[in-house]
């Protein structure tokens, strides 16, 4: 959960952006000694938004200032052996 973001740097090209929330699940098990595997899905409702300090640079041909969306769904999954 992040709130709205108004302290900006101006002179940075920053800009103001609404809050909002993500949910993230994470679910793991360690069936051995030291081996553990686990999946996870994050942005489980495919939220769209973006952070006040990811925006395109300004020598990319027509993006200008442009706010960056942030990913959206994700799902990934590990396997982990400690040693």
């Amino acid at each position: 959960m992040t709130s709205k973001q108004e302290n900006i740097a101006e002179s940075f090209g920053e800009t103001e952006t609404d809050g909002y929330q993500t949910v993230d699940v994470r679910l793991g098990v360690k069936p051995l000694k030291n081996f553990s595997i686990g999946v996870a899905a994050l942005n489980v409702f495919d939220e769209a938004y973006n952070n006040h300090l990811n925006f395109s640079f300004t020598n990319q041909e027509n993006f200008g200032r442009t706010p960056i969306t942030e990913p959206g769904r994700n799902f990934s999954a590990f396997i982990q052996y400690e040693f």
